[in-house]
């Protein structure tokens, strides 16, 4: 009996050790809930102040924008080639601040000023040639001239006696003719009335026989004088015979000839010296081309700044051994060894997602020769601290583009595509600072998209994230906490607020994080003398623009205790 008794007492035991177990862990579950329940209503723990300062929240006008990277670069730039074939005798440094007129490239002229040498010789040579073609020509067509005149008063004498014989007998021949007939039977009829009254006398003998005979000579003389005078006459008033008309017609036709041939031989001689003149005018004026090319080359062999500006040596030469120009060097007209950006107006080449590009608009021209103007943004330069540039869009793309798209190549192998979709824009700088900007300096570039009226902000910079939540110490320096907050829209150096925080309320405002810069990226003339006291060669110079306050405004907290 005592054996089966005796488990009848342990359950009892048992159960009591059971009660206290469960008591033990539903203490330890309403402890542990207890601590959490404590733990959530009492906040993150709450970090040290440290440096910063608080700020009134309050509601204002909030602009959403985005920020886009880029780089700066002239909207003008002057090439400076050369217009031949040379090598570089001298070149201005690369960087050096020049003025309008400043000679900035020389090619070696010494074979050149050679060759200009012996062109001129040339040009002597040609000219002296030319002088005695040209007085050759003058002397020779006198001669042709004097000889041609002689043939022609041959021609024209020939002609004129065609003329008389054609036009015979004149009235003053036949007057003549008929004066000689009278003339000739006067004679004869004075000669029969000599031996007629000289007759009786010879029978007589008051006469000799001689003195007879003298007068009967004296009248067969008459008889053949006036027979000699008809004839004469008859020859006059006959006129030419033909065979004296087919002479002068020979003779004429032959002066004729003689006339056109020396007319041809004139002209012959005169067309083979004047192309001598000819050629020795052209080869002077091929002579003086080349020279005047040559001396044009010698100008041209120096290249001076068509304005003031910084010199920039580019890069030629394609992917296959691209270089910069150097003394000595062969260069030729198809590269530009040699630019002068204008830093007056600078712009920035962008890109903008493709959700946003429907907000800007470019400055464009209208029909009455006005612009209109661009969206305007802010461009913000890494180097030059503490001051915004007011900017103007001035292009969009057409088409939208990946973001990486503008990459290198070896770049876009290496990272892909962005998956991103942007536009490419570009911004005018409508401030003028020569001065302190420079072509590469990296910038951001703020578009605004929107306004939101009466929205809460605060720095960017002032939210804490923890476990993918938004915190913001709230309250005052005596009492503050770690408080989680709903965020909406951001801008480029404050977010928006949409739960939990009020007006009126003040917000912890840590220093903003500053980012290194590097003498590099300011330039040589912007780095302070001072840049690297601290002994760090990386240390940041001063800023560029040390006479500019900095801005306040969003983000403008400053940076007391």
């Amino acid at each position: 009996m005592s054996s089966i008794g005796a488990p009848t007492h342990a359950p009892k035991a048992l159960r009591g050790r059971g009660i206290t177990i469960f008591s033990l862990v539903l203490l330890i579950a309403v402890l542990g809930l207890a601590v959490l329940y404590a733990v959530k209503h009492r906040g993150p723990v709450l970090p040290p102040l440290g440096e910063g300062n608080w700020e009134t929240v309050k509601r204002e006008d909030f602009p959403v924008v985005i920020k886009e990277k880029g780089s700066l670069k002239p909207a003008k730039v002057i090439s400076i080639m050369v217009t031949r074939d040379g090598k570089v005798g001298w070149v201005v440094p690369d960087g050096s601040r020049v003025k309008k007129g400043d000679k900035v490239l020389a090619l070696d002229t010494d074979d050149l000023q050679k060759e200009i040498a012996k062109i001129e010789d040339d040009v002597m040579v040609a000219q002296r040639n030319l002088d005695t073609q040209v007085q050759t020509l003058d002397l020779e067509t006198k001669r042709l001239d004097t000889d041609l005149l002689a043939v022609r008063d041959a021609l024209d004498l020939a002609k004129l006696k065609e003329s008389d014989l054609k036009s015979m007998p004149k009235d003053i021949d036949k007057e003549s003719a008929a004066s000689t007939v009278k003339a000739s039977e006067a004679r004869l009829e004075a000669a029969r009335v000599d031996l007629d009254l000289i007759r009786p006398l010879l029978d007589m003998g008051f006469v000799s026989r001689v003195e007879y005979q003298q007068k009967e000579l004296a009248l067969n003389l008459a008889e053949e004088d006036l027979e000699s005078a008809h004839l004469k006459a008859k020859r006059i008033l006959d006129g030419a015979t033909k065979i004296q008309l087919v002479q002068a017609a020979q003779d004429v036709s032959t002066a004729q000839c003689d006339y056109a041939l020396k007319e041809i031989e004139r002209e012959s001689s005169l067309d083979s010296l004047k192309a001598k003149v000819v050629t020795a005018e052209q080869g002077l004026k091929w002579n003086k081309a080349v020279l005047a090319e040559r001396k044009r080359w010698l100008e041209e062999s120096v290249r001076y700044a068509p304005s003031d500006g910084l010199v920039v040596y580019r890069e030629y030469g394609g992917r296959g051994r691209p270089r910069k120009v150097s003394v000595g060097e062969q260069i030729n007209p198809w590269i530009t060894p040699l630019e002068l950006p204008n830093y007056d107006v600078m712009r920035v080449r962008t890109q903008i997602p493709e959700e946003s590009v429907d907000r800007l608009v470019a400055r464009r021209k209208l029909a009455n020769g006005a612009q209109a103007p661009g969206t305007k943004v802010k461009v913000q330069v890494n180097s030059v601290a503490g001051h915004d540039y007011e900017a103007e869009v001035v292009w969009i793309d057409g088409w939208a583009r990946d973001r990486n798209d503008d990459k290198p190549d070896t770049d876009k192998k290496r990272e892909g595509l962005a998956g991103v979709r942007v536009f490419n824009v570009e911004v005018e700088i409508l401030e003028s600072d020569p001065e302190h900007l420079r072509e590469g300096f990296q910038v951001g570039v703020v578009f605004p998209l929107e306004v939101i009226p009466n929205a809460i902000s605060v720095p960017a910079h002032a939210v804490e994230y923890r476990d993918q939540h938004a915190f913001l110490i709230v309250g005052s320096a005596e009492n503050y906490q770690l408080r989680q907050v709903k965020l909406g829209k951001p801008m480029v150096e404050r977010v928006e607020i949409v739960d939990g925080l009020k007006e009126g309320e003040q917000v912890w405002i840590k220093p903003a994080p500053v980012k290194p810069k590097t003498l590099e990226s300011r330039g040589e003339k912007d780095a302070a003398p001072d840049a690297g006291k601290s002994g760090s060669p990386d240390a940041p110079a001063k800023s560029a623009r040390p006479n500019r306050p900095a801005k306040s405004g969003p983000g403008g907290g400053g940076g007391g205790k």
